[in-house]
Order: structure tokens, then C-alpha cells, then sequence
């Protein structure tokens, strides 16, 4: 067994520190408070590495000058003679003290005679027993990447800390680089875009970070998005590297972006990319480039994946690039076009007016005319104007038939002949119509083709549609088929193949896409193939337990491991992975580490396939961590607000599934006596 504090992850945050805080969630930190006298530098002076790492961890620095020092050194604890720090645990009670200034080794055993461990002790015991543990090798990463959370409180007016000197800020970004660069994966793990993230990696990826070192993250970032195109932590991540490149290697990157090939019906490069790529040309100045990628990246939107979402996405990415189009062509051509453009930016943007407005003029040659500037203000503030109509959608292919029987044909063809599969039931219509010259009759939209006298050939007949326009399945099963080890074209077809089904032609391609990108589905709808999805299943669990050995806060995969193995009656589930990872023996249990919302997708699977066995293995061992925690605990509270109800809500579902009336009973008492006060 492992003595690893009790410490709670946050949310599904991908970042490893999220599992290993110093301080319960929503409790004060711990304070140093430092005397400083009028010549005093004691602050400065505090640039050891422990130091550091301290601070990080959530250890709040104080100063006090002579007067309210004073008042502190009234309390008993004390002798005024001698002390010139005191340490406070989160109550305010003073743990230690001392004359001149603490050394980190003291600092840190007073903390973990308090706690138990210090966020590294757990770090280091899960790495020696779990060495490829994805969360804990980027925690490691992020506690030397993190100094501008640190430089962040210096104007804090509650307390302070030290800014480190150079040369230990540099070796911790060395460090915390190579410990980033060496994790599998890691740029579908964390996510650089994020608000936490940005604050603690900003600084130093500017300022410490050698611009090859930048190059290969962005390459490694721009690899996965070619495999996985549409996933926006990925293209959040590049579209924060992008800005911190030299300008040569920034300008690579565009034309490195531009070559990336989209799923089908995906608008290319995605909104989040075009801000930085747009950013690289407006800092050279190069307008005419701007203009030029504006032009090139404006496109109609593709009727055949289009919906009224997309079209609301496809009416701020076309006014995203008409407000650059427009601000490198007041630069070119005169500020004096900037009236017309606003009024033709007025009509195309919708809604967002008014931020693309903005946008525009945010970078836009204005002249030294406060009139002028004053008209343009007034031009931006202009209500917006409706959303420019979505065009129609594609019509269905149209199928009349003179002979009913051959209706029954057409849509058992359409199910059974991998051909026609590919074409989904919203994009075809059939009818009988007795006075037809032809057996068949078929056409799109206003126009027929002529297939001819005789019932045809399922694959003639899909030869023939696929000519005049294929549909969105068969586009993408023709991405997955040019780039087979790909993830993204994978899951865009799972997409569509679950709108086809239930059909019995195409499970085993959604059973393979499934277990080829470790993701399940909510299948409870159907009349499964259950040797199919057993044998399936036997495959795709190793797999996803392999990921989850090394990302253990995965939420999807917890999903997906609950997904595969319901489909084994004499398997125990999730649990039983569970019960074998190290990291989560006793101390760092996981049933409370997960979030609600993880265990939420976990029950919600096993629900599905009606897996009550398993489902009350996994609710019943984290419901019982959860009520036999102490009432001393300062997490309880939080933890029965928001993980209780999740744990009884499904447990009580999986004894209603079992007929267990006694133990609904029970945990309904159980529950009712946790929350009185």
C-alpha cells in the first residue's frame, strides 16, 4: 500500500497538477510571514528551488513591517527577541517560527507533519511505481513551467512572492521542457489555451523558452492535429504557440497549418487558427499577404454538411477574415474605404457585428481626424442587422418505383449493400408511383437521371449516385479509407454511422471505429450482434486499460472501458482496472479522485447495457470511501454536495436493476443522515 495523501482532483482538468494540491479544495493557504525591516531584502534572498516549488504548491507569502509585526509578536507562541518569521496554517495558527529566515527543509517538515505528504512526496511515489503515469509526468512539468502563477501574486496586495533569479528560472525551464517534450502525447493532454494553463506557462514560454524548443512543441502540436483535425484542445494549443515563435518559423507555420487536410464538411483553418496565423502577417506589416489568406480561406459553406449551427459558425469565420480583409486593405488602399466596409461588414456579420467591427479597427490604418475617428465609432456601435439566411440544404434523392415490390427492395438494398449504406436516411426518399414508364425513377432535387427500364444493381446504382454527389457517410468513409490510422476521420464517422443505425450491415465498421480510437457509444436502443461486440470487445479492452494505466483521469476512456466490458456478462468492469492501478491504493483513493461528471458517464454506460452488477461494484466502493470519511475531513462537506448525489442517484439505480429492495432502503437512510447538519 501506498500512503498517499487524500488529495481531489478538479473538474476534468488534463493538467497532473490538478490531482496532487498541497491544500483542500476552497481552503485557505498556508502563510509565511516575513518580517522586513526598512533595510531588509529578506524577500529577495528567497531563491531556493524548494523555495520555489513551495510557492508553487499553493504556500502564500506575507510581509510585515514594524507595526502590525508588533501585534504578532504578542501572541504567546512568540518571543519577540528572537522571531522574525512565523508560519500559519489555514486556521491561522501559528506552526513555527524563528529568527532570520526559514530554511525550506523546515518549511517542508511542518507541512508534512500537517498533511501527511507534500504534492511531490506523492508525485515521486506514484512515478516509482508507475513511471509512464501521464498526469503525474506533466505535474512534474508544470511545477517548473509555473513560476507566472508565482509572478502573478506580486501585486497581489494580501501577500507576496520573490521573483527568482534568472539562472534558477532558466534551469527550471530546461527542466520542466524536457519533462513536457518526453510525455506521450501530451498535446491531446494539456491544453496550453486554457485560462489556468496560459497563466502559468506565459512567461516562461516567452521569455526562457529557446525558439527550437517552440518550433518542435508546435510541430508535435500540428502532427496531432493532422490526425485529429477537428479537436479544439489541439487547435487551442497551436494557436497559442504560434504568437511565441520567431517570426521566420511563425511564417513556416502558416503554410505548415495551410496544408493540414480537414474532415469533410470542416471549414479550413478553424476560427481559433485564424486570429495568430492572421497575427503573424499584421506584426511584419505584410498586408498584402493578410489580404491574400483572407481571399484564400473565404468559402462558400458546403451544403452538404451544412445544419443551422454550422451556418451560424460559417457567418463569423467569413466576417472574421472580411474585418482582416478589410483592416490590411485600409493600410493598402486608404483609410478612406473604411466607411463602405463597415457598411458591407454590417450586412454579412450577423450578431457580431459589432466585435468584428472592432476587430477591424483594432488594427485598421486610422487617420489623426478625431471627426473621422468619431464617425467610425459611431459606424461600429450600429446595431447588428439579422443573420444572413442559410441556403437550402442539399434535397434528398428522390426513388419512385411502379412496382410496390420493388419499394421493399430499394430499402433493404440501401440496408444490406455496402454500396448504399453510405447514403443516410435523411438524404433519400421513396414513393410508389404506378403510372411510371420506367421501373424506377430517380432524380435530385428537380432533375432525374435516368437509371433505366429494369430494377439496377445495388452497385450500379451506387456507382451512379455517387457520380451526381455523395453523401456525407460515403465522404467520410472515403477520409477514413486515405488515412486509416488517423483519429479524426474515425470519429466523424462514428458520428454519422450512429445516425444510421440500427442496421445490421454496418455494425462491425462502427464496432472497429470504436475500438480503433477507444471510444464506446450509447447503444441501448438497439438489437445488438452480441458475438459481434463480444469479440470486439476482447480486442478493444486491453487497449483502452493500457491508455487509462497511463492517463488514469481520462474521462472518455473510463466511459469507454464501462462500454466494453458489458458487453462480458462474468466481467466485473471498470472497478476491477481500478482496484489494480498503484497510484490509486488506499490514501489516493480513486472513486473520490474522479469527478462527478466522469463517474456520471461511467454509470450512464453501464446503465445502457443494464450491467447492474457492475455498476454497483463501481458506486458501492466509492460510496462507501465517501460516508466513512471523517467528519474532521475539510473536503467532506464539498465531496458530499457534489460527488453524493451522483454515487446514490446510480447506486440506487443498480439495486433497483437487481431487486434489492433492502439496500435501496438502506442507502436511502444512509443518505438522509449524511446531509442532516
Amino acid at each position: 500500500m501506498l500512503g498517499f495523501p487524500p488529495l481531489v482532483a478538479q473538474g476534468q482538468s488534463s493538467h497532473g497538477s490538478a490531482l496532487f494540491r498541497l491544500t483542500p479544495v476552497g481552503q485557505p493557504a498556508w502563510q509565511l510571514i516575513v518580517e522586513l525591516g526598512p533595510r531588509s531584502q529578506a524577500l529577495e534572498k528567497i531563491n531556493d528551488l524548494r523555495f520555489y516549488r513551495l510557492f508553487l504548491a499553493g504556500l502564500g507569502v506575507r510581509p510585515l513591517r514594524k507595526e502590525p509585526w508588533d501585534l504578532l509578536l504578542s501572541s504567546a507562541e512568540l518571543k519577540a527577541e528572537s522571531t522574525r518569521w512565523v508560519l500559519q496554517d489555514p486556521a491561522g495558527k501559528i506552526q513555527a517560527s524563528g529568527a532570520g529566515l526559514p530554511s525550506s527543509e523546515e518549511l517542508e517538515n511542518v507541512l508534512r507533519k500537517s498533511l501527511g505528504a507534500l504534492p511531490w512526496d506523492t508525485l515521486e511515489a506514484v512515478l516509482r511505481v508507475e513511471p509512464q503515469h501521464g498526469e503525474a509526468r506533466l505535474a512534474l512539468a508544470e511545477w517548473a513551467l509555473g513560476s507566472e502563477a508565482l509572478e502573478a501574486r506580486q501585486n497581489s496586495t494580501s501577500y507576496s512572492v520573490p521573483l527568482m533569479r534568472y539562472s534558477s528560472r532558466w534551469t527550471l525551464v530546461s527542466d520542466g521542457m524536457a519533462k513536457l517534450l518526453a510525455v506521450p502525447d501530451w498535446p491531446s493532454q494539456l491544453d496550453l489555451g486554457g485560462e489556468e494553463a496560459a497563466g502559468r506557462l506565459g512567461v516562461q514560454l516567452r521569455r526562457g523558452t529557446s525558439n527550437s524548443l517552440l518550433e518542435r512543441m508546435a510541430m508535435e502540436v500540428l502532427e496531432a492535429l493532422r490526425g485529429d483535425p477537428a479537436n479544439e484542445r489541439l487547435q487551442r494549443n497551436l494557436a497559442y504557440l504560434i504568437p511565441l515563435l520567431s517570426r521566420d518559423s511563425a511564417e513556416r507555420m502558416v503554410g505548415e497549418v495551410d496544408g493540414v487536410k480537414p474532415l469533410p464538411g470542416q471549414e479550413w483553418p478553424p476560427l481559433p487558427l485564424i486570429h495568430p496565423q492572421m497575427g503573424v502577417f499584421r506584426k511584419l506589416e505584410k498586408w498584402g499577404e493578410v489580404r491574400q489568406f483572407a481571399a484564400a480561406w473565404s468559402r462558400p459553406a458546403d451544403r452538404l454538411f451544412l445544419n443551422p449551427q454550422r451556418w451560424q459558425g460559417h457567418v463569423l469565420r467569413e466576417a472574421t477574415l472580411r474585418a482582416y480583409q478589410f483592416q490590411a486593405e485600409s493600410w493598402m488602399d486608404g483609410w478612406g474605404m473604411l466607411p463602405p466596409a463597415m457598411d458591407s461588414l454590417r450586412q454579412e456579420a450577423g450578431s457580431s457585428y459589432r466585435e468584428m467591427a472592432k476587430l477591424m479597427l483594432s488594427g485598421a490604418n486610422l487617420p489623426r481626424d478625431p471627426d473621422f475617428i468619431k464617425e467610425l465609432g459611431e459606424l461600429a456601435n450600429r446595431s447588428p442587422l439579422p443573420i444572413p439566411p442559410m441556403p437550402a440544404p442539399f434535397p434528398p434523392w428522390n426513388f419512385k418505383v411502379r412496382n410496390p415490390a420493388d419499394l421493399t427492395r430499394f430499402k433493404e438494398a440501401f440496408d444490406t449493400s455496402m454500396g448504399l449504406l453510405p447514403w443516410l436516411p435523411v438524404e433519400r426518399t421513396f414513393a410508389v408511383k404506378g403510372d411510371l414508364l420506367l421501373a424506377v425513377s430517380v432524380s435530385l432535387g428537380p432533375e432525374a437521371m435516368d437509371i433505366g427500364p429494369e430494377f439496377p444493381a445495388p452497385e450500379t446504382l451506387a456507382d451512379r449516385l455517387r457520380a451526381a454527389r455523395p453523401g456525407r457517410l460515403f465522404a467520410a468513409w472515403d477520409h477514413v479509407s486515405g488515412d486509416p490510422d488517423a483519429p479524426g476521420p474515425r470519429i466523424q464517422r462514428i458520428g454519422l454511422l450512429l445516425e444510421r443505425m440500427p442496421v445490421r450491415t454496418a455494425e462491425s465498421v462502427l464496432a472497429d471505429d470504436l475500438r480503433r480510437v477507444s471510444l464506446g457509444a450509447d447503444l441501448q436502443n438497439w438489437e445488438l450482434d452480441e458475438n459481434l461486440w463480444f469479440t470486439s470487445a476482447q480486442k478493444a479492452i486491453p487497449a483502452v486499460e493500457d491508455r487509462l494505466r497511463h492517463w488514469p483521469l481520462d474521462a472518455p476512456r473510463w466511459a469507454a472501458l464501462a462500454f466494453w466490458t458489458a458487453f462480458l456478462p462474468n466481467h466485473r468492469g471498470p472497478i476491477t482496472l481500478a482496484e489494480q492501478l498503484p497510484s490509486w491504493k488506499t490514501g489516493l483513493d480513486f472513486s473520490l479522485c474522479l469527478p462527478p461528471d466522469l463517474h456520471a458517464k461511467v454509470g450512464e454506460q453501464l446503465q445502457s447495457r443494464h450491467a447492474w452488477p457492475q455498476m454497483r461494484a463501481w458506486f458501492e466502493l466509492a460510496w462507501e470511501h465517501l460516508r466513512n470519511m471523517k467528519t474532521t475531513d475539510t473536503r467532506r462537506t464539498a465531496l458530499m454536495q457534489e460527488l453524493g448525489p451522483v454515487l446514490v442517484s446510480f447506486l440506487d439505480r443498480a439495486y433497483t436493476g437487481l431487486g434489492k429492495v433492502g439496500e435501496r432502503r438502506t442507502l436511502k437512510d444512509e443518505w438522509k443522515h449524511l446531509q442532516e447538519p
